[in-house]
């Protein structure tokens, strides 16, 4: 392969929408008979942040990291999931 040619290596998933992004877990999760493989997470609207400190959002606190995962993810995860993540 040349310099002006590229390497297409995408794969047969259908492209995110913008301020969408699908996230594979490392270890699933279990919920009943259920395993989530893949969360889907979406760009959060003002709504969604209400409550939550936005510089401690920014410095990764895990409080404030627990409080908005359910509000933006697909399945919505629960509290003791989201606690139970790496």
């Amino acid at each position: 392969m040349n310099e002006n040619e590229t390497q297409d290596l995408s794969t047969n998933t259908a492209p995110a929408a913008e301020g969408v992004e699908v996230v594979t877990l490392d270890y699933p999760i279990k919920r009943g008979d259920t395993d989530i493989k893949e969360i889907t997470l979406r760009k959060p609207l003002a709504g969604q942040l209400r409550g939550i400190k936005l510089g401690e959002l920014l410095n990764l606190d895990v409080s404030s990291v627990q409080v908005l995962l359910p509000r933006i993810s697909t399945p919505t995860l629960l509290p003791h999931e989201v606690a139970q993540l790496d």
